[in-house]
């Protein structure tokens, strides 16, 4: 599948090419009509671009040139609004309806793959991306154990392997790392599957929507005195997690490596969770 885009200043066709494309049979997404959408009355962006710019909002939709005044011409304001202005496709529109078909790969545990939950989510938000699964068994306890990168990318070789023949000979078009441990090993993933397709980053993905979440929740920003304290607890050896935890998290806020401790007295004896 190819996407394409078109993009231009006033005043230069983009609506009329635009209209080409669709007598042609072409999908297209207007994204000026969607943002218009998204920031009119009723439209889900109001309150959490609302939240991030107190005072852009009236009559229950974004004032787009009080917006302006705020974000343009200011980088780091502009960020900002392209955080809180995240998509919040919680269910599939017409758009996503009439978009062209692509084949989606998500690599992840036994227990997440048995469960169904991306095949459930893309098909509430993208009805015509075709899900396919594959479950890694061992990968995620390899990880943890410290195997080599030869030893690791056998292991990843073979289940991209497993995935394509599901596909039957189907371009793969993107793929999703569904373990918080695989993208530690992404380059294995990148050097073992196809070139053509794309990887989605979950670290960046997760931390954009966390980001995008406190926007749209204000009263989750008051953390009080900062900079905040980091303590990280463990029921298990806290030497070892310690060392497992430096692959994920090389340091702590630029001030050193993560040090677990033992879970206080006080705490252990309640219900533990894995």
């Amino acid at each position: 599948m190819r996407i394409l885009g078109l993009t231009g200043s006033i005043g230069m066709g983009k609506s009329t090419a635009a209209a080409m494309l669709r007598r042609l049979g072409l999908a297209v997404h207007d994204a000026d009509a969607a943002v218009h959408k998204l920031l009119g009355p009723g439209g889900k962006a109001v309150k959490p671009v609302s939240a991030a710019f107190p005072g852009v909002e009236k009559a229950g939709a974004i004032d787009r040139k009080a917006l302006g005044a705020r974000v343009f011409g200011q980088p780091a304001e502009m960020k900002r609004l392209e955080i809180a202005h995240n998509p919040w496709h919680a269910v599939a529109g017409p758009d996503d309806h009439s978009r062209a078909p692509e084949v989606l790969g998500v690599f992840a545990t036994p227990v997440t793959v048995a469960s169904g939950a991306y095949l459930h989510e893309v098909a509430k938000r993208a009805p015509n991306v075709r899900v396919f699964q594959q479950a890694c068994g061992d990968l995620a306890g390899l990880i943890e154990a410290g195997a080599d990168e030869a030893t690791l990318y056998r292991s990843i070789e073979g289940y991209v392997a497993e995935l394509m023949a599901q596909l039957g000979g189907t371009p793969l078009d993107s793929v999703v790392l569904g373990c918080t441990h695989y993208p530690l090993v992404e380059h294995l993933f990148r050097a073992a599957l196809p070139e053509r397709t794309r990887l989605v980053s979950q670290p960046q993905r997760t931390a954009e929507a966390l980001t995008a979440y406190l926007f749209r929740h204000p009263e989750m920003k008051s953390f009080g005195s900062l900079p905040a304290e980091i303590r990280c607890y463990t029921t298990g050896d806290p030497v070892r997690v310690s060392a497992l935890a430096s692959g994920f998290y090389p340091s702590d806020l630029n001030r050193g490596p993560l040090a677990f401790e033992s879970l206080p007295d006080h705490v252990k004896g309640r219900k533990q969770y894995a």
